[in-house]
């Protein structure tokens, strides 16, 4: 009767050579120890592939969200804050906009604890998750308060972001940036009559100066050709 078959993982923290040398020990044929060998490696590359991208998810989420709680905090403070003369459209405008927050900060924490996914491209701010029918009516209850002498009305789903986010995920873009037109101008040199090379290193360079350019508190997209 054949022996039960180990689980990869029983094989974890032991070098290929001494694996290697543990199943011929244990009388299994060539074929059977290459074959074993070949899941082991194919299964720990994998693994860490899936770590990786579990960690990059909860990155990204984690970024996500902790703009989002940013919001949070400003429109939280507005609740608590009460007029000296009755404001009904204000109240409704905050009371509203503050259900619509902590709806999505539901949504988008368990997204980020999963770390089952990455957010989809081109969505990397937590206003980029709502629907536009909600978007239209805070809006439209914001445009309803009215205007007072001196007083500021908040913004709803604006694209900031905290000014340490913001310039953690600028000097990121900068960098990532900055390496690939150092490696556009590499390829460039021996090429020079290339056009389509001159245009990328064209790009990328308005691309640098649109990054130096941005507010203290802009959001920062993933790439370069997000950059507005």
């Amino acid at each position: 009767m054949p022996r039960p078959r180990k689980s990869l993982a029983y094989y974890d923290g032991k070098a290929y050579r001494d694996i290697e040398h543990q199943l011929r020990k244990e009388g299994l044929p060539e074929s059977i120890v290459v074959d074993t060998i070949a899941e082991i490696r194919a299964f720990r590359k994998e693994r860490t592939a899936s770590k990786a991208r579990a960690r990059e998810s909860a990155k990204q989420w984690g970024e996500i969200v902790s703009a989002l709680q940013h919001e949070r905090k400003i429109v939280r403070s507005m609740v608590r804050y009460k007029t000296q003369d009755p404001a009904p459209e204000r109240e409704e405008f905050v009371t509203a906009y503050m259900a619509v927050l902590d709806n999505l900060y539901k949504r988008l924490s368990t997204k980020r604890k999963q770390a089952a996914d990455l957010p989809e491209k081109g969505k990397d701010h937590w206003s980029d998750y709502i629907p536009v029918h909600i978007k239209t009516a805070i809006v439209a209850a914001a445009a309803n308060i009215p205007r007072r002498d001196r007083e500021r009305v908040k913004t709803p789903f604006e694209r900031k972001l905290p000014l340490d986010l913001s310039a953690l995920r600028r000097g990121r873009l900068y960098r990532k940036t900055r390496t690939l037109l150092d490696d556009a101008i590499r390829t460039l040199i021996p090429n020079p009559s290339d056009e389509q090379l001159q245009e990328r290193v064209r790009n990328l360079r308005q691309a640098l100066d649109k990054i130096n350019a941005l507010e203290p508190n802009a959001h920062v997209p993933d790439t370069w050709t997000e950059l507005g």
